[in-house]
C-alpha cells in the first residue's frame, strides 16, 4: 500500500514541474535621483553624548546643558 501511494505521489509530483513559465517580460524602470540643491544640516544643538560627558564631569551639569534645571536638585537629593 505504501509503495503504491509513493508512486502515485511521485507521478503527480513531477507534473507540478510541467508548468510553463510566464512569457510576459516586464521592463525595469530606472529612476533618476537628483541630488538635493539645499544641503541638509547635521547640527544637533543638544547632543546626548555631550550632556553625558558634562554629567560625568559634574553631576547635574548634563541637566543644565539640556535646560532642565528643575531636575538638578534630584541629582543631589
Amino acid at each position: 500500500m505504501k509503495s503504491k501511494l509513493f508512486y502515485i505521489f511521485l507521478c503527480f509530483g513531477t507534473a507540478l514541474y510541467a508548468q510553463t513559465t510566464d512569457s510576459l517580460s516586464v521592463r525595469e524602470e530606472r529612476v533618476l535621483i537628483v541630488k538635493d540643491t539645499v544641503p541638509a544640516q547635521q547640527y544637533d544643538p543638544l547632543a546626548p553624548s555631550r550632556a553625558a560627558f558634562y554629567s560625568a564631569v559634574l553631576p547635574g551639569l548634563g541637566q543644565a546643558y539640556n535646560k532642565k534645571y528643575r531636575k538638578i536638585p534630584l541629582v543631589y537629593a
